[in-house]
This record gives C-alpha cells, structure tokens and sequence, in this order.
C-alpha cells in the first residue's frame, strides 16, 4: 500500500513542463523512481524537471534551494509509458552517482556525469553511460527491447528458496569427556641406575657403589630394588685393627615428582646387610660374617635428556641391629654405629612405554 502514497507524494517533486506534450506524466515518472528504490537518494538531492520537445526529452536536476545542479537531455522514445521509464531510469542512475560522494564536494566542483557502476538501479535495466555534461551531448538509452525485457524481468516473482538446514544446529557439539583417572594415569616406565657415593658411619668412612632397579606403574608411585656395597673401613681394635665391609640388598617404594625435565623422588627401603669382618695386624687373622636388617632412606634430584636421567642422591640408613667387634684372646671390643649416611650421583637409563 506504500507504492501508491510514495507515488503520490513524490509526483508533486518530478516536475513536468509542458513544451509541446504532456508525456509522460510526473506520476508515471515518480511511479517508475519508486520501482527503482531512487526515491531516498532523490529526496536528499533535488527534484528534476523533465520537459518534451519533439523528439528531444529535457532532464534538468535542482537543488532544494532551487538552484540548478546540471541539465541533460536525451531521445524520447514515442510510448509515454517508456519514456516514463527511460526518464526513471536516467535520474536514478544520475542521483546515484551524486549520492556517492558528499554533496557539498559535488556542489562546489565542476558537475561531471554519473558514473553507472554506482547507480542503485534494477538488475535488469541497462545504465546510461558517462557523459561530459551538457545540453547538446547524445546520451546511449536502452532501446524498446531492452526496456521491455527489463521490465519483464522485474516483473517476474522471485522464488522463495528454501534455507537448507544448518548442520551446526542439527548436530549439537559434543565435547570428548575423559574420566579423571583417564587424566591422571602417567605413562609406566622403567629405568635402572647405576649410582657411585661416598658412605660414614661415625666411625669411619669410604666410597660405595650400587646398583638401582625402578619402576613406575601408575601415578607417582614407583617400585625399586637397591643392591650397593660400600668400601673397605678400619677401626682400631688393639694391637690390631678391623677391617669390615656392607653390602646391602633392599626393596622399597617411593613417590616421584616431576616438574617439566626434572625430577625428584624420595623412597625408603627395608634392607638385608651382610657385614664382612677381617683382622689385621695380628699374629692369626681371622675373618667373620655378620647378617642383620636395616631401614634406608633415600632422596634424589635429576633431570631426564631423552633416555638418560642423571641425578644427585643423598640418604641415611639405621640398622636394627648394633654389632660389636671383639678379638678372640682378649677382652677388648668395639661397637659399630648404627647410623650411615652417604652422597653421590648416578645415571639411569629409561626405558619401557612413554
């Protein structure tokens, strides 16, 4: 129902003056601009002024102030309703070229032609090209059959094409959810160490050496198995001295910790000690075995390079058991510490899944 009324009202602005005919009529020419969607960008211009005279059509463009803002003209075909539509079209494509850039920039500067890429005009209706403007320059319209086949073509009802479905909203996200122990669950692995340390038992000290058996199941538990004996100790047991030795098998568990490439652990170990025991400096050497059961404590700090880690260790250990030395013709003995503490470092090579 807004057609007729934007064509009523805009009648009154298309002025068109008698000069031999009264075709076409200001309706029909602003019934055509409202077809063409020219009515917006025609308002915030001017209004033109279309005159007939023999075969010659007048199109004179006004700024609201009255002033003239340039004038074309061109051939009239001879049906009023075409001529209607070749004036709608022409100042359609004209207000579109001038609506491209600010007013005030085109009011100032010298009128140039409409340039017909810029033109909001119909798809199917061909545009006049750009012309220097002037009275007498010819103007390329489009002919009867073009015009027809452009209104033919507007006149067509445009299919309704069906949305196809979206398949975001016809398959909702799913997001993958892994169980937490999923997440958790390190990757096993093996490894076995060799390690070299230095050993006091507040007696006496020496160098050791061992080695290490570990794996890692789950979590930051691990499983290992420590075999190390120690160096060769003195204490004075006179005349003579006593020479003695450990050798220490145990199985423990420990937590590990990682942090990115490095690593710390800490695990303790219930050990099986063997104690070997020799004489020297004595007139009749004599050598004894002593086995007993300790608790080791173990603590150690490294870093992994592909499938070797080496590391830093330091522990302490407690026998459950205090062994005394005595020599066999005398009443003279000596009591061995219990305690044991030691530092060293290691390799370990990885191995198993990663």
């Amino acid at each position: 129902m807004w057609a007729p009324i934007a064509s009523l009202l805009w009648a009154g602005a298309v002025t068109v003056l008698p000069m031999g005919t009264t075709c076409p009529s200001a309706d029909a020419i602003a019934a055509e601009l409202e077809r063409l969607g020219a009515v917006a960008a025609l308002a915030a211009l001017g209004s033109p002024e279309v005159t007939v005279e023999d075969t010659k059509m007048h199109v004179v463009l006004r700024g609201p102030d009255g002033s003239k803002l340039g004038a074309r003209e061109i051939a009239a075909p001879e049906a009023c309703n075409e001529r209607a539509t070749v004036a709608a079209v022409f100042i359609a494509a004209w207000v579109g070229e001038w609506t491209t850039a600010p007013l005030g920039e085109k009011q100032n500067s010298k009128f140039e032609a409409p340039n017909p890429s810029a033109a909001p005009v119909s798809s199917g209706v061909l545009r006049p090209g750009p012309r220097a403007l002037d009275s007498t320059s010819p103007v390329n319209l489009p002919s009867r059959e073009q015009v027809a086949l452009a209104k033919a073509e507007d006149a067509k009802p445009v299919e309704a094409k069906p949305t196809p479905p979206s398949t975001k909203a016809a398959a909702p996200e799913t997001t993958a959810v892994v169980p937490a122990a999923e997440k958790l669950k390190p990757e096993a692995r093996g490894e076995v160490a060799g390690l070299g340390f230095g050993t006091y038992d507040g007696d006496a000290g020496t160098f050791g050496a061992g080695i290490l058996l570990g794996h890692r199941p789950a979590g930051a538990l691990a499983l290992a198995a420590l075999f190390e004996g120690t160096g060769e100790r003195e204490r004075t047991l006179s005349p003579g001295l006593a020479a003695y030795r450990t050798f220490r098998l145990g199985v423990g568990a420990g937590m590990l910790r990682r942090w990115e490439r490095v690593f710390g652990d800490v695990g303790i170990f219930p050990e099986l000690t063997l104690l070997t025991l020799s004489g020297k400096q004595l007139q009749t050497g004599h050598n004894a075995t002593a086995w007993g059961a300790a608790a080791d404590l173990r603590a150690r700090l490294g870093f992994t390079w592909g499938r070797f880690a080496p590391f830093l260790l330091a522990g302490t250990s407690y026998a459950l058991r205090g062994e005394r030395l005595t020599l066999d013709d005398r009443a003279q003995s000596i009591t061995l510490s219990r305690w044991n503490v030691s530092a060293g470092a290691g390799l370990a090579f990885l191995f198993g899944e990663k």
